[in-house]
């Protein structure tokens, strides 16, 4: 039932947001990710693609355009505003984030300057017809290169210099911090937010990427009303509209009573139908959400790692995709004394790369790991780099989760 309401909410979410960004003026967004070294052990599990991912995704075709700028020492690689005319020109710019390697050193001064002169081109103002954001995705810690042309302080020369000319463009810089290990420095990232308008999130979990994301489309400026004039009319009606005024006053008095009477018993009736559609419209998101549940497969997880099974001395690298949601190891080593050792994603893991889950109810196997052993009706969970040793009958096995 908990994953039904989720679901619902994420439903609702992704519904709510597609229709609340067309009411918003045109978006110009950069993307900046910082990809230095230091971000392997602050996003290991690589929330901050998740995060592009999800921005991708709400900005509205053939009218808002995204760039993205991707820094660690140096611009390492960037992307021009583009506007996305269809779902083709989403999924290319996904694969080029998921194709991001990480880099030596960080320079925030120079990923930030870079993204600032992209939206500088457009040249924003309060008044303007489209509004840009820079949505800043970093550890927060700076390293130049002490052996180049550049130091920490020309870094932070930069900027202040981005800060600057973000303001005078009115261009907030939206902030998420990855602290995945503790070591975010969190109040130089967030004086960049302040110092801009823009907001800022400290995270280690992906779920909670749906709603910073969501946080910055509320923040975003709504497009203007255009109202429709009504026609002047004709001289001749106006003379006669003032000679009926002047003849029947008491009868006009009447049609303005009668009038407003009229206006709210409309506006009580459209009431009553804007509360119909969205009970309809709740019913039909939990019918559907229901559905998905129990009859997609998509929603489950799968595995997105690989293993190392070593039986004998022989080494067997297995890519766990392949086998969907749920494996025994018997069934990956041939081996019937294995089939009742079962493997998992962890269902409490992030979804970009979960934890393998192992589970047996077989009390003649036993699980090894870091030379304590496990008991095995309670299963043990490895994270990448973990291993375990599983002994089964004249059956060992060594089993790494990479």
């Amino acid at each position: 039932m908990k994953k039904i309401i989720f679901f619902m909410i994420i439903f609702f979410q992704f519904t709510y947001f597609t229709t609340f960004a067309e009411e918003l003026l045109p978006i110009d967004a950069v993307l900046v990710l910082d990809v230095s070294r230091s971000m392997a052990t602050a996003d290991p599990d690589r929330i901050s693609r998740d995060a592009m991912h999800l921005f991708i995704e709400k900005l509205s075709e053939n009218r808002d355009r995204v760039g993205i700028v991707v820094y660690a020492g140096n611009v390492e690689r960037s992307l021009a505003l583009q506007e996305i005319q269809m779902p083709k020109d989403r999924e290319i710019l996904k694969n080029f984030i998921d194709g991001l390697e990480y880099a030596s050193w960080t320079d925030h001064g120079i990923g930030l300057l870079e993204a600032v002169r992209m939206l500088e081109q457009c040249f924003f103002d309060e008044d303007a017809s489209r509004q840009g954001i820079i949505v800043f995705l970093t550890d927060g810690n700076m390293n130049v290169n002490p052996w180049g042309e550049r130091t920490n302080e020309t870094a932070q020369e930069d900027v202040h210099e981005a800060i600057y000319t973000a303001r005078e463009l009115n261009i907030p810089i939206h902030v998420i911090g990855l602290n995945f290990d503790g070591n975010l420095a969190w109040q130089p990232i967030e004086l960049i937010a302040e110092a801009t308008n823009g907001l800022a999130f400290e995270t280690a979990n992906a779920e909670d990427i749906p709603e910073i994301i969501n946080a910055f489309f509320h923040v975003m400026i709504a497009a203007p009303q255009t109202r429709i004039e009504e026609p002047e009319p004709p001289e001749e009606v106006t003379v006669l509209q003032e000679a009926t005024e002047e003849y029947l006053p008491e009868t006009s008095v009447y049609i303005e009573e009668e009038t407003e009477h009229t206006e709210a018993i409309y506006e009580n009736t459209n009431h009553t139908k804007n509360f119909l559609a969205t009970a309809v419209s709740f019913v039909l998101a939990v019918a559907i959400a229901a559905f998905l549940f129990t009859k997609s497969t998509k929603l489950k997880r799968v595995f997105t790692g690989k293993i190392i099974l070593e039986t004998q001395g022989v080494p067997r690298t297995l890519n766990l995709i392949e086998y969907g949601n749920r494996v025994s190891l018997g069934t990956l080593l041939e081996n019937p004394a294995l089939n009742s050792v079962i493997l998992t994603p962890s269902p409490t893991a992030p979804s970009h790369l979960p934890q393998l889950k192992i589970k047996c109810k077989n009390h003649s196997v036993k699980f090894i790991k870091d030379f304590i052993e496990q008991e095995i009706s309670k299963g043990i969970s490895l994270t990448t780099g973990a291993e375990v040793l599983i002994s089964a009958d004249d059956v060992q096995v060594r089993l790494k989760y990479i």
